[in-house]
């Protein structure tokens, strides 16, 4: 456990999931955000919501994903398409590998409605922001950085 996360993955792993993902054909997530990385790579992401061949009830199946808000609005987007089941999963997959553009605007879409502009200008946009509460609120730069070294 590293800075308090009950999850941890090593920089190694994460810099091979990064490669894997980068060219991978196709993201597959049962339901988490793993979604929006596969969208930020602009891979076709279909999200698994079936349980095999068990039928469980809602509570306990995967297929209640599909009602996660986070995963509905991709699914509305178009971004995303949901798998539930076995046969719906291999449609899935054949359609990318022989159209990955397909959906590639309602992916376009979806990672705008998620994250805003794509275009690199993240970190000073969230620095903008930051400075701008900052001087809403009437706190000195200054002020500031003194109260978050007393914090240390």
């Amino acid at each position: 456990m590293t800075d308090g996360l009950h999850w941890n993955m090593q920089e190694s792993d994460l810099d091979r999931l990064v490669a894997l993902l980068a060219g991978s054909a196709i993201a597959l997530s049962s339901g988490s955000t793993f979604a929006v990385d596969g969208l930020m790579h602009d891979k076709p992401v279909i999200i698994t919501a079936f349980d095999g061949e068990a039928n469980l009830p809602w509570y306990s199946s995967v297929n209640r994903v599909l009602s996660f808000t986070h995963i509905r609005k991709l699914l509305d987007f178009g971004g995303c398409y949901g798998a539930e089941s076995f046969e719906s999963l291999a449609e899935g997959i054949d359609r990318y590998l022989s159209d990955p553009s397909a959906d590639a605007e309602g992916r376009r879409a979806a990672r705008h409605g998620e994250c805003g502009p794509c275009d690199g200008r993240t970190a000073d946009r969230v620095g903008e922001a930051l400075l701008s509460i900052i001087h809403r609120d009437g706190v000195d730069a200054e002020q500031q950085t003194v109260a978050v070294e007393k914090r240390k």
